[in-house]
């Protein structure tokens, strides 16, 4: 048994991307962005509040820890999109 405790630490993000559907401009198809440092796991939420549901990311490149994020989104439009929400771990 034992007990410890650490600093938690943040994430920058950058370099922040949207790309729209083209079979739907009104719709946002997927985000990209790179954090510092790299992470393992990473969601996006567009909207925020009830409705910003957090939607997976997939890093590119070798990993198992990566900078650099695409997330696939779904049922966000453009319009509804008011707030970008990383969540980020190692």
């Amino acid at each position: 048994a034992g007990e410890g405790s650490t600093a938690i630490g943040g994430y920058t993000v950058s370099a922040v991307t949207y790309t729209y559907s083209t079979a739907n401009p009104s719709q946002i198809s997927t985000v990209g962005f790179t954090l510092a440092p790299a992470a393992s796991k990473a969601s996006v939420s567009l909207v925020s509040g009830v409705g910003g549901t957090l939607q997976a990311c997939t890093g590119t490149g070798p990993g198992p820890t990566w900078t650099a994020w695409t997330c696939n989104i779904t049922g966000v439009s453009v319009l509804s999109a008011n707030s970008l929400r990383v969540v980020a771990s190692d």
